[in-house]
């Protein structure tokens, strides 16, 4: 009788698992149609343009990395703008700037990687200064205008950039008068502009921008108009209107526009950013009516913002992937795990206990590591050697504290728990310590990862980035096993919210660290949102392979590749 329940009751499991394994597929099939179907949509939005990645290798200057974006049937003597990128960006971050521009006014765009960045086979400098750093990446910019001026000598050359990139592109323009018109967007580090210094000038911040760019771009405008500074900017340039002085046809045009609701990164992809540049280029090299192709850009249908949308949308399908390859994985390797014991979540006092001490561990951590100002070459990458030791000495703090309660809990899978699939539980394990992990960052790295280079930023391996990524794991590993073994103990959405809270705290402690040593980790606030988004996303992954496999080792393991992976390919390569 017992042999005949038993047989029945595998046979029920083995039937559930198939239903599960069914519906897994299902979805993860629908998810990579709706992948392909936003690849197809901007696919098609950029119908007629041609891309063309190779390296610039000019005589003398280092080898450049570039991206060639044009109509197929472009003219040899139409415009060229050349658009450099800011710091932690790469070529594709700019993109959808190249695509507008060639897409509407049928010009010529280069977008390339500067050292460190992207695919860039050199590294980036190590300097004392923004302004030496800045001397030393002019090179790269250089090399992509003399290979343009080299093979179309009859085009008008413009220049865009962002972030770092002003005020090389700044510098540059003032170095070569026949630039015929220069965008700066979210300008930092400029050089000192007089009205003559550059032709056709256009400024662009967000409203939120960060206060190095508001201010930059209120004094360049000052600057290069010859006005006395004032507390604000020229009460137009927060309107659509925007304040501008000076003719385009003799170069002495300056625009400037405060664009509403935009910082320092969305100001980079919203449809207002590519009606400002294309219009002004428009204008000042083809002759062409900015208010036409302002509004061509502005349409909701078929603007720019219909590129945005579909980006968008391709990105929360590549997330939805994740959901189903984790199911359909766990199931498949027969991983689900049903507890043969409920587990005992700890106290609301003994989850704010330890949420409190992490909160310690963060910040002892910064005040240990941050005076050290170790040198960066140890993980090759700028800001990676801060990031990899800050996230070590915090896991190493709080494991001291964990390690006197480890043999004291009993949650997760018991040995009993694998007997129905697994002869060996220590099979099981390397198998869900290892071989899921791997298998989803890998299912990541080709949805979201592949599908990013084509629309809004590389989120690539170069051979280059291999190293710091697996000295980057390393260093991260001790810092999520202690975090998912705390937070997965606890009920799963209590859990994911303290963690939040835990990563805020994180956040915050960067900050500080950022106040005590301005000058080398400064950058660290802009990326601070996107940590906190990816804290965000990374997390709902981490709660989901977590219900299913009941493995907090697993978790921690699949966390640990994807920050890892996120900061290698982010930061530059010194």
């Amino acid at each position: 009788m017992s042999s005949l329940a038993e047989r029945t009751s595998t046979s029920g499991i083995v039937r559930r698992r198939g239903q599960r394994v069914f519906y897994a597929v299902g979805l993860f099939i629908l998810f990579v149609l709706g992948i392909g179907l936003a690849w197809l949509q901007i696919n098609q939005y950029e119908d007629g343009l041609v891309r063309r990645a190779f390296i610039v290798q000019e005589a003398g200057l280092p080898p450049v990395s570039t991206l060639e974006i044009n109509l197929r049937d472009a003219s040899e003597n139409m415009p060229v703008l050349i658009v450099a990128h800011g710091f932690s960006a790469n070529k594709e971050t700019m993109q959808a700037i190249g695509i507008e521009t060639a897409r509407r006014l049928g010009m010529r765009v280069f977008l390339f990687d500067f050292p460190g960045h992207g695919f860039s086979p050199t590294r980036f400098p190590i300097t004392k200064s923004a302004e030496e750093s800045t001397n030393n990446l002019l090179p790269s910019l250089e090399a992509v205008y003399n290979y343009v001026r080299r093979s179309f000598p009859n085009a008008q050359i413009a220049l865009a950039s962002h972030s770092m990139g002003t005020g090389i592109v700044a510098r540059f323009a003032i170095q070569k008068p026949d630039i015929m018109a220069t965008i700066l967007v979210s300008p930092a580090s400029l050089p000192d502009l007089t009205p003559d210094s550059i032709k056709n000038l256009l400024i662009l911040v967000g409203e939120n921008d960060i206060s190095q760019s508001l201010e930059g771009a209120q004094e360049a405008y000052e600057q290069s108009t010859a006005t006395t500074p004032s507390p604000d900017f020229p009460a137009d340039a927060r309107s659509a209107k925007g304040a501008e002085v000076g003719d385009l046809k003799d170069g002495s045009a300056r625009r400037v526009r405060v664009l509403a609701g935009q910082n320092h990164i969305t100001i980079l992809y919203t449809a207002d950013t590519m009606a400002e540049i294309n219009s002004w280029l428009g204008r000042g090299l083809l002759n062409t009516d900015g208010q036409a192709v302002r509004a061509a850009i502005l349409n909701d249908e078929n603007g720019a913002g219909f590129r945005l949308r579909w980006t968008i949308v391709g990105i929360i399908f590549s997330v939805c992937t994740f959901f189903a390859l984790a199911s359909l994985l766990i199931d498949a390797l027969n991983l689900r795990v049903i507890l043969s014991a409920v587990p005992r979540h700890p106290s609301l006092r003994k989850s704010l206990q330890s949420a409190g001490i992490l909160l310690l561990a963060e910040v002892g951590a910064a005040l240990l590591w941050t005076p050290l100002k170790l040198p960066p070459q140890l993980v090759g990458l700028q800001l990676g050697s801060y990031l990899a030791g800050f996230f070590l000495v915090v896991g190493l703090l709080f494991g001291l504290w964990l390690w006197r309660d480890l043999g004291n809990q009993q949650f997760g899978p018991r040995p009993a728990d694998y007997s129905r699939s697994w002869s060996s539980v220590l099979s099981a394990k390397i198998v869900g310590w290892g071989l899921v992990p791997l298998v989803l960052f890998a299912g990541v790295y080709l949805t979201l990862g592949l599908f990013s280079a084509f629309t809004w930023e590389s989120l690539q391996f170069s051979l280059s980035r291999i190293l710091p990524f697996l000295i980057l794991a390393v260093c991260l590993f001790p810092y999520f096993l202690t975090n998912e073994y705390i937070f997965r103990r606890m009920s799963i959405w209590g859990g994911y919210w303290l963690s939040l809270v835990s990563k805020l705290g994180v956040l915050i402690v960067l900050f500080g660290a950022v106040l005590l040593s301005p000058a080398d980790l400064g950058f660290l606030t802009i990326l601070l949102p996107v940590l906190a988004l990816l804290f965000t996303v990374f997390g709902l992954f981490s709660i989901w392979l977590y219900w299913l496999g009941r493995d907090f080792i697993t978790t921690a393991v699949l966390q640990t590749l994807l920050f890892a992976w996120i900061i290698s390919c982010f930061f530059p390569l010194i």
